[in-house]
């Protein structure tokens, strides 16, 4: 099988369902997007000695690109392209996910600064990623053009990058860095 296929070379690509679009159309944006968010999931893979953020991780990458099936399929597909949906069960595994990592973490009362260690720096990162692929999709998702709970998913996949980022900070004994106004 050849890793090139030449559909892109005039600045168009094919969606699963076989419609063409622009390679500057946001929708391709965002699942670019998820793609590069992944591979940050990699890094934080390949850096974090703690085992349940990596297992967690793994699953979150597999989702990423379900995720990015899911936007790259028209929503009112009317071919016979199957693929899954996300639906409440993705949107209660995430939030159950955030849930069980916040009630690990001291409660939150000032805005924190991105930083400590590797792992928590490469977390905000995705974080930031993540709202960067769903800012691409806004449109999207007023226009009803997309799964509702794709772009649900992604909200608050963002958020659990927060939490996971506190979390690998308190797990290495490094105090989430408050911020401070700089001028009184």
């Amino acid at each position: 099988m050849k890793i090139y296929t030449g559909i892109g070379d005039k600045g168009r690509t094919v969606l699963f369902t076989g419609q063409s679009i622009s390679k500057n159309d946001n929708l391709l944006h965002a699942y670019g997007t998820l793609d590069e968010l992944n591979s940050i999931l990699g890094i934080v893979i390949a850096i974090t000695k703690n085992d349940e953020v990596k297992s967690l991780i793994y699953d979150l990458q597999n989702l990423i690109i379900m995720l990015s099936s899911d936007l790259a399929t028209p929503y009112h597909n009317e071919t016979k392209v199957k693929i899954h949906r996300f639906n409440e069960n993705e949107i209660n595994y995430i939030e159950n996910t955030i849930n069980a990592y916040e009630n690990k973490l001291k409660p939150l009362k000032n805005f924190i600064l991105p930083g400590g260690s590797l792992t928590s720096c490469y977390l905000h990162n995705a974080r930031t990623v993540c709202r960067r692929a769903e800012r691409y999709l806004a449109d999207y998702i007023e226009n009803k053009t997309i799964n509702e709970y794709a772009y649900i998913f992604m909200n608050r996949l963002s958020d659990l990058f927060f939490s996971l980022s506190r979390y690998a900070n308190q797990c290495e004994n490094i105090e989430d860095i408050i911020q401070k106004p700089i001028f009184k």
